[in-house]
């Protein structure tokens, strides 16, 4: 059986954890995470994850055009991003 790759990009540490161990418990994808847009960009680029889960406030970067940067090399174009964001009260 092939295990799947997701990319999970955030750049609290702590909520990309989360997110690996829900993803990994409740659906068994083998998830990495990445607290920044380069490591991000290096782990893409080694892995081929399925998809990457982006948090739109990543930070250093602006999400949208990080975003552009994926698409444009050509060992990351093709993978699907989904723009998360997350905010407590």
């Amino acid at each position: 059986m092939t295990t799947n790759i997701l990319l999970v990009i955030h750049k609290n540490q702590n909520i990309g954890e989360v997110i690996q161990a829900c993803l990994t418990d409740l659906v068994g994808w083998n998830v990495e995470v990445a607290s920044s847009s380069e490591e991000c960009l290096r782990q893409a680029s080694f892995y081929q994850p399925e998809a990457i889960i982006l948090d739109v406030a990543i930070g250093e970067i602006d999400a949208l055009l990080f975003l552009k940067q994926l698409k444009t090399q050509p060992e990351t174009q093709g993978i699907p991003v989904l723009l998360v964001t997350l905010k407590a009260k």
